[in-house]
């Protein structure tokens, strides 16, 4: 028994130095892993400048010949944008035509009527010239209103809307709905 002990005591002794020599030596041990991040596509937007009072609704109140003959611009809407990849935006409105709230019935088209304009950009991206702070005609067809917009984080763009009704609808309340659709290519 005593032979067991003193051969285990004299392998602990021999081990202990050993891992003593090395420690004195430097000894170093390296292990390595790769790590990979699967990114996928994302974008996401919303108007920033939403009214808690209205929310996403845009008012533009007629009192006037003029105003009714010669339209009203909107206050300034903005949109914000969020892509981890180039973008572009589009343009329709949910129907070809208001629905009307009023007395009798009323049939006003959008075409013509309902106008926006892009004021500022600060995507990277190219507003389409006929948008570019020129008031360009909506309808329910998808209109491009800005290519190449630049990933990264709030990016934002500034619309404003002009109406031009006119004079022959009956007085009430007219509504459509505008739809901006980013994607990205």
């Amino acid at each position: 028994m005593k032979r067991i002990l003193l051969a285990i005591t004299t392998l602990c002794c021999l081990w202990a130095a050993d891992a003593a020599a090395q420690e004195g030596q430097n000894a170093s041990a390296t292990a390595s892993q790769t790590v990979r991040l699967n990114l996928a596509p994302v974008i996401a937007f919303r108007f920033s400048s939403t009214n808690a009072a209205t929310g996403n609704q845009v008012n533009m109140d007629f009192n006037t010949v003029n105003q009714l003959s010669n339209g009203i611009q909107s206050s300034e809407q903005e949109l914000s944008i969020i892509s981890n990849k180039t973008f572009k935006v589009s343009v329709q409105t949910d129907a070809p035509s208001f629905s009307y709230s009023g007395n009798g019935n009323a049939s006003m088209p959008v075409d013509n009527t309902l106008f926006v304009a892009v004021k500022n950009n600060a995507t990277g991206g190219n507003v389409v010239s006929s948008f570019n702070n020129t008031y360009h005609s909506l309808s329910s067809a998808s209109q491009d209103l800005l290519l190449d917009g630049q990933q990264g984080a709030d990016q934002k763009i500034v619309l404003a809307y002009m109406a031009k009704p006119g004079m022959n609808y009956p007085a009430g309340s007219y509504s459509v709905g505008v739809i901006y659709t980013a994607t990205q290519p």
